[in-house]
């Protein structure tokens, strides 16, 4: 699939240069719709199946976990993951922009699992508020503490993937 465009090019005369830039857009603009159209269908399915879901239990935490944006958060996985699979195909005739484009990816999978990760730290925070036995307890404080390790980790992880 990656050289098909450019061997079609290639059949109606094109020089070589033209058919890779050409083949790569093509490539590119596929996946930039792939990926609108997955992150849309993911993120409805996602939201649909968490609000069947939060209506079928008697518990608040599932309320809260769409109320703090988790299911839109875990439905940008999909797109990123074609991304991932796509980026080395798309982009197979262009070396040089694969490590650094690759590098990018990696720290928004990061940024995105730390973002999932506050999401579902707020909804802990919310849900210990409910709860009569917790009302006492500084759970604004040990929360805020996780977040910052959580942070912390996470910054560092990224340093690590763009200095290598």
């Amino acid at each position: 699939m990656g050289r098909y465009f450019y061997d079609i090019f290639i059949e109606k005369g094109l020089t070589e240069n033209t058919a890779v830039y050409l083949n790569m857009l093509i490539l590119l603009a596929i996946t930039v719709v792939l990926v609108f159209i997955s992150d849309y269908i993911a993120k409805n399915i996602l939201i649909r199946a968490f609000h069947v879901f939060a209506k079928g239990t008697k518990t608040k935490f599932d309320d809260l976990l769409i109320d703090h944006k988790t299911p839109n958060y875990v439905a940008h996985l999909v797109p990123l993951v074609i991304v991932l699979k796509s980026f080395p195909i798309t982009f197979s005739d262009f070396p040089d922009f694969e490590k650094p484009i690759e590098i990018i990816l990696e720290v928004y999978a990061v940024l995105l699992f730390l973002w999932m990760l506050r999401s579902v730290l707020r909804t802990l925070e919310s849900y210990f508020k409910t709860k009569p036995r917790l009302k006492d307890k500084p759970i604004d404080s040990y929360i805020q503490v996780v977040m910052l390790f959580m942070w912390i980790i996470g910054i560092a992880f990224c340093f690590v993937l763009i200095t290598g």
